[in-house]
């Protein structure tokens, strides 16, 4: 608890009437905006301070009394004496404050070697809104009997503005008492780390006990090789799966997460959606690095280096063209859920059979339910290792008080509000610009997801009027998109205006378009393969792509140009802020959604109908799958690694280009690397373990067409995948590990294609 002010105060109309009995009545105290240096040279301020404290402000006072012509009423100190003043040791000042100006403090400091206090509200202990560096010999009840002093001037002037060194505050902001002083010191810096000391704790000793299990579950799968004299290239866990808990203890293996890694066979019963793989990994190296390589292009852009305007130019389209990757994100997640759900009701559970059809309607609804939570689930992973890393680590591995105000300013409200990042309603929040930028954007993917699979089941008995209700909800998502774009003002920007924009990326009925093409891609791909089409236009159309050469390389030109006009002929170069207009930010966003998914699937489909494409085999190398499968888990926590490289590097006067380039790979390395370490260490140990439980749930409940089926059907799935391979879509399945609905999402599908 701060020390409340000292008591004695004057009822005075004119606090200043002591000042005019002291020394006179011949200087004019009429209401005038005062600099708050003059006020602190008045004995009426201060006299009621400490001995200590009067000792040193008299030094200050009596400095300004041999200059009392510069410092009367009317004539406020100039700028050649203010700079005199800058030299003494007492020289006290109020100024006002910028959560990432620590200028006052760092002079306070090293110049004058006294305390620095600064004024925040309660609510917001890291928002600081001004500062004062005093004489160290002054108390916090001095402090705040000074404060106190300003507010009684403040209030005898009326609805004059008290000026603090050019900056105009009004009285609620001096007179209200939500306001807070501290000294700010090297233990105000580091308060954040205590604010956060509990988190930290918890999320260490998570991966400390993640790791030890790591070790022990790899140290078991090797001995088990040993005993039974296995191939080191074996499935683990078919060599360890007689048992539930054999299964448990093998998915936290090392082999097992590697193996995982780096398996690129499809378990959606074909390699038909390989070329994903390179779409992946191209949004997830975008969106990872693309708002880092903004932020820290700004002082570079500010320094002037860049003397070719078309460099900053690509640059600031390069980082700004970020908030368009979510709409390929969606487009990708729908293509997959669309494609990988019909696959498994169709060719694995059978849902148009007889069979399936004379099952009781409380074993579908249990399925239905588990295909829900077997995604939602993988997801639900990511967001907890948000929270751990972003909101409670991160602000404790900054880059000391600027890094820490900043961190803290844009986590608060997602360590308030925890609990709806791991029920995925955080996107309903008003969250103000601060919290989780891609968390939320994992809660807007998953309720697109719950909200999609009674349509595409649909789509597989009642075509027709599925796709008849997905287009009807397509053009009001469009409209509703482009209405809010409008009465929200958002503007296309990164960093500024980020709240607008933020909040229309997260709104989940605002970004269902992209989300639609993607899951009529991934219908149109199914159709292509799997049913029969003879004598139909569909057919035409597919063999004319298959066939026509000229017309696949038409559809890649196309998808191609429309991708190039969102991110950068459509895009506006706004170098002065003034010259954003409403409407092309509200039609660029809404153009977006359309051309962006549109040509990602004029791109794709000619790939998987032509096994011989060269861009199928580029865009579905193998090199890929596990870049696209690590960047994608750290896609939620790459914020981290943006503020604490960033600001360690705000001025633009050392910032160079080189120096720009290097920080951009080295950022690309670190995400690697954290992402590589959190895939081993926890993101597939508790997937693995996820699916154990679902399994072992299905097989003690008996729930028909789950796991348990797949299990004892090995010969049909072998069979399946046989049939397929004349279309290129051959693969040998592993028998203990069959395809299941978590796979098909933008971020969770990165687990096993």
């Amino acid at each position: 608890m701060l020390p409340q002010a000292h008591s004695q105060t004057s009822q005075n109309a004119n606090p200043f009437s002591v000042y005019q009995q002291t020394y006179g009545a011949e200087v004019d105290l009429s209401p005038y905006s005062f600099n708050l240096q003059t006020f602190l040279a008045y004995p009426y301020l201060f006299r009621g301070t400490t001995r200590s404290c009067q000792l040193q402000l008299n030094e200050y006072n009596q400095y300004l009394l041999r200059n009392r012509q510069d410092y009367d009423a009317d004539t406020p100190p100039s700028a050649e004496t203010l700079n005199v003043l800058d030299q003494i040791s007492s020289y006290s000042y109020l100024s006002s404050h910028n959560e990432n100006d620590f200028t006052g403090y760092e002079r306070c400091r090293d110049e004058f070697s006294q305390r620095y206090y600064v004024v925040h509200r309660k609510d917001q202990p890291h928002i600081l809104h001004f500062g004062m560096c005093i004489p160290s010999q002054c108390t916090p009840d001095d402090v705040l009997y000074i404060i106190r002093g300003i507010r009684r001037v403040r209030a005898a002037f009326g609805d004059q503005n008290v000026n603090i060194e050019g900056a105009s505050l009004g009285a609620l902001e001096l007179l209200d008492d939500s306001f807070e002083l501290r000294v700010y010191d090297s233990d105000v810096m580091n308060e954040d780390a205590k604010d956060v000391e509990f988190g930290h704790v918890v999320f260490w000793s998570f991966f400390g006990i993640m790791a030890l299990l790591v070790i022990s579950a790899t140290a078991y799968s090797i001995f088990m090789q040993a005993r039974e004299e296995a191939d080191i290239n074996d499935n683990l866990r078919a060599q360890g799966a007689r048992n539930f808990s054999e299964r448990l203890i093998l998915g936290f293996s090392l082999g097992r997460s590697l193996e995982k890694l780096t398996n690129t066979s499809s378990r959606l019963g074909a390699n038909t959606l390989e070329p994903l793989r390179g779409f992946k990994f191209m949004f997830a190296a975008w969106l990872s690095i693309g708002i880092y390589a903004y932020v820290a292009y700004l002082p570079l852009k500010e320094s002037e280096k860049l003397e070719n305007e078309l460099s900053k130019d690509l640059l600031t389209v390069f980082g700004k063209a970020v908030i368009f990757m979510t709409d390929g994100l969606l487009w990708i997640s729908g293509v997959y859920t669309a494609y990988g759900y019909i696959y498994e009701q169709v060719e694995v559970r059978n849902v148009i059979s007889e069979s399936w059809k004379e099952r009781p309607l409380s074993e579908k609804l249990s399925i239905f339910g588990l295909d829900i939570l077997n995604k939602v689930g993988k997801l639900w992973f990511l967001s907890l290792m948000s929270i751990l890393i972003f909101g409670w680590a991160g602000p404790t591995i900054g880059n000391g008080p600027v890094f820490s105000e900043q961190y803290y300013y844009n986590t608060r409200k997602m360590n308030d509000y925890w609990y709806t990042y791991l029920t995925f309603t955080n996107n309903f929040l008003e969250i103000q610009n601060q919290g989780l930028i891609w968390g939320s954007f994992i809660a807007t993917e998953v309720q697109l997801f719950i909200c999609a699979l009674p349509f595409i089941r649909m789509l597989i008995n009642r075509r027709t009027m599925g796709m008849a209700i997905l287009s009807f909800l397509m053009i009001c998502s469009l409209s509703a998109s482009f209405v809010w774009s409008i009465t929200k003002d958002v503007k296309i920007s990164v960093i500024r205006d980020a709240y607008q924009v933020m909040e229309y990326q997260q709104k989940f009925f605002l970004k269902a378009f992209p989300y639609c093409m993607g899951i009529f891609t991934g219908l149109f791909t199914w159709k292509a393969h799997h049913e029969e089409n003879e004598g139909t236009m569909f057919q035409q159309i597919v063999e004319k792509i298959e066939e026509n050469k000229a017309f696949r390389y038409m559809m890649h030109f196309c998808g191609v140009s429309m991708i190039l006009l969102v991110i950068f002929a459509l895009h506006p170069i706004d170098h002065d802020r003034d010259h954003d207009i409403d409407a092309v930010s509200a039609v660029l966003l809404t153009a977006s959604q359309i051309l962006m998914p549109l040509g990602l699937a004029l791109n794709f489909i000619p790939m998987v109908l032509n096994r011989s494409e060269i861009l199928k085999s580029i865009m579905g190398s193998r090199l890929l799958k596990p870049h696209s499968s690590l960047l994608f888990i750290m896609i939620p926590a790459s914020g981290t690694l943006t503020f604490s490289i960033f600001y360690t590097q705000q001025d633009g006067e050392y910032f160079s280009f080189r120096i720009y380039i290097i920080h951009v790979c080295a950022h690309w390395l670190l995400l690697s690397l954290g992402s590589f370490i959190l895939w081993c260490l926890v993101i597939s140990p508790l997937y693995n373990m996820f699916d154990s439980f679902i399994d072992y749930f299905k097989n003690s409940f008996g729930l028909g067409g789950g796991n348990e089926d797949i299990d004892d059907q090995p010969d049909k799935l072998y069979k399946l995948s046989e049939e397929n391979s004349d279309d290129g879509s051959h693969r040998d399945y592993d028998e203990d590990d069959p395809p299941g609905p978590y796979e098909r999402n933008s971020f969770s599908q990165n687990v096993d294609e």
